[in-house]
């Protein structure tokens, strides 16, 4: 309810509704005037949330990768599934590095300024956000999913272990 929400713990799902979405039905100024979903009061837990959800997908991803045969659908949940992990994480970094924003495209600038981030993950991160704005799903199945799933799991473990 509104009213839940009003009164609602900052969440990055917050944040980024506040400053990121438009309202297409009701009080236009409802959703600015929640002051307290604010970057800075987020609280690191929910970025660990974030991962952990995100990091789910990839086990999902495993089990679907143990058949032999995938139907497209199949595939493309998988790759679907990547492009989230890839995005979770990589704003996770951006979060823990203080460079966090709501905008996907301020994002993917700001990862792809980051001296201290691995080149091969902002290539990783910047097609996923590109996935985002335009799925293009041929592009991802032309390769082998579990090779992907376990260079990106080897990446996620280089950046955050």
């Amino acid at each position: 309810s509104a009213c839940k929400l009003k009164h609602a713990r900052c969440r990055l799902m917050w944040y980024d509704m506040r400053y990121g979405h438009k309202t297409i039905l009701g009080d236009e100024r409802f959703v600015s005037s929640i002051k307290q979903f604010k970057l800075e009061n987020v609280p690191d837990w929910d970025i660990l949330n974030l991962m952990v959800n995100r990091g789910t997908l990839m086990i999902i991803n495993d089990l679907l990768l143990e058949k032999k045969e995938l139907e497209v659908t199949q595939q493309k949940l998988i790759v679907k599934h990547l492009m989230k992990a890839i995005i979770g994480y990589g704003d996770a970094l951006l979060y823990f590095l203080n460079n966090y924003s709501w905008s996907y495209l301020e994002k993917q600038q700001l990862m792809r300024q980051q001296t201290q981030v691995d080149s091969e993950f902002q290539s990783w991160y910047d097609a996923a956000i590109e996935f985002r704005f335009q799925p293009d799903y041929i592009k991802f199945l032309q390769n082998d999913l579990t090779e992907i799933t376990e260079r990106l799991r080897q990446k996620f473990s280089q950046i955050f272990l």
